[in-house]
């Protein structure tokens, strides 16, 4: 086996584990909610279609921790169509903010974090691959949002968007 498909195989087990680690506050269980196990923070969705899931996957309780409309809006977001993901700008912008310890800044640290972050076993970021960005808006009228999407259909989404203008 070469080492790429090593490594492909090695993150696809890790999904389980990257969802469990990812929800604040932290719970033993998954949510399963419209095809996808999903889990949440202030801020941020993290959606894993379940065929794409494996790991110890129980407990697995049926429902969605954020608000229906919010869900499918992530959902909808089409893979083809969003522009490809250049992580060496996602990574430069977010530390470029001009006060790192403002809301946005901090919060931008969290982003960052989640998805490239300095633990390898929890970036949300190898749990898939050929990573590509889209806005949407969660409901009328509401704040834009970032939607990061990889190739099997993780989605990582977060509002506010600090990346408006840059990618």
């Amino acid at each position: 086996m070469n080492t790429l498909a090593t490594l492909n195989d090695f993150n696809a087990r890790r999904t389980a584990n990257v969802l469990q680690k990812f929800n604040r506050p932290e719970q033993s269980l998954l949510n399963r909610a419209y095809g996808h196990l999903i889990a949440s923070r202030l801020g941020m969705t993290l959606m894993v279609p379940v065929g794409a899931i494996s790991g110890r996957l129980v407990p697995v309780l049926d429902r969605c921790p954020v608000p229906w409309l919010e869900a499918t809006a992530i959902l909808d977001a089409d893979y083809h169509t969003a522009a490809p993901l250049s992580l060496v700008e996602l990574v430069r912008h977010g530390q470029s903010i001009q006060n790192p310890t403002s809301p946005l800044g901090l919060f931008a640290q969290a982003v960052l974090e989640s998805f490239v972050g300095s633990d390898a076993d929890f970036a949300v970021a190898l749990s898939d691959k050929d990573w590509r960005h889209t806005r949407i808006t969660l409901a009328q009228g509401g704040e834009p949002c970032r939607v990061l999407i990889g190739a099997a259909g993780v989605r990582l989404a977060f509002t506010p968007d600090f990346l408006e203008g840059v990618l």
